[in-house]
């Protein structure tokens, strides 16, 4: 490879000569890498090129994501690169974020979609709406998801996936929970404090879709620390939600409420509200279908 001195004009050459000399060598790493392995005149003309190079790319505007450190092997001067800290947080969240997303859903929900649904009338009905509704969000005509609700085993889990396949074939990349399946693993992080991260990824989802509110296990801390910041940031952000669950807005409100063998209406009713602004209810009736599924 050519050096860059050899291949620019003399003006420009000089203009490099002077940035090397006042800039470069009076670099505090590289006079310290020099003093660090004893270089020579000789050897510091020879990597005067590495030493531009380490130079330029210590410039964060050209790469916030690594940084670079010199190093000598066998008399060859190297510019190695390693991830920044923040970058590295970064990546580490994005994958766990990436992992969230359908971690705490069965695997077979992932592969539901609306050309499998039984062709009832009234789910076919609920399934028309679901996509206009889908379609909506997609087209930024509006940000309000669905509560699906009503008895055990009438295929509100299953519509439910078909929502989260269509808009993941159309492009998004939502993120799917069975709740209470995410509440027991969140349980289990709180003695570590480790568990907003957890909430946080969730809360911030593009589209979040949630499947059986209403069936975990509910205590104070569910609500006010994991259910209430879940479900306040969203509607404040006019975040696409979906939920599917046994209980009516009522019913939920109700379940909500209580918790510790004590009722405190006033939290209940702002999550219930919440969620209600961020959806529209549809209720599935029919009869069990779980032994299709």
């Amino acid at each position: 490879m050519k050096k860059v001195s050899n291949v620019i004009p003399e003006k420009s050459n000089k203009m490099y000569e002077e940035f090397i000399s006042t800039r470069v060598l009076n670099d505090k790493d590289i006079i310290d890498f020099i003093q660090v392995n004893n270089f020579t005149k000789e050897d510091i003309y020879n990597n005067l090129e590495k030493f531009y190079q380490y130079y330029i790319s210590k410039d964060a505007s050209l790469d916030l994501n690594h940084k670079p450190k010199l190093s000598l092997n066998n008399g060859e001067v190297n510019i190695t690169y390693t991830e920044t800290e923040q970058y590295k947080q970064y990546r580490l969240a994005s994958q766990l974020g990436n992992k969230i997303k359908t971690e705490y859903i069965a695997n077979r929900i992932l592969t539901y979609s609306f050309e499998n649904l039984s062709k009832t009338k009234e789910k076919g009905l609920l399934a028309r709406e679901l996509i206009r509704g889908c379609n909506d969000i997609l087209e930024n005509k509006s940000k309000k998801g669905a509560y699906i609700y009503g008895a055990t085993g009438t295929g509100k889990t299953f519509l439910l996936g078909c929502v989260y396949n269509y808009l993941k074939r159309n492009g998004k990349q939502p993120a799917i929970i069975y709740y209470p399946e995410f509440i027991r693993k969140i349980k289990s992080r709180i003695s570590n404090n480790d568990y907003t991260e957890y909430v946080d990824i969730i809360r911030t989802q593009e589209i979040l879709l949630i499947d059986d509110i209403g069936a975990e296990n509910t205590t104070d801390f569910i609500r006010d620390e994991i259910l209430g910041p879940i479900i306040n940031y969203r509607e404040a952000e006019k975040l696409p939600t979906f939920f599917t669950s046994n209980l009516s807005y009522d019913d939920l409100l109700e379940f909500v409420s209580t918790s510790n063998n004590k009722v405190d209406y006033t939290k209940a009713v702002r999550i219930v509200d919440r969620i209600k602004s961020l959806t529209n209810p549809y209720f599935l009736d029919g009869e069990n279908e779980r032994e299709y599924y």
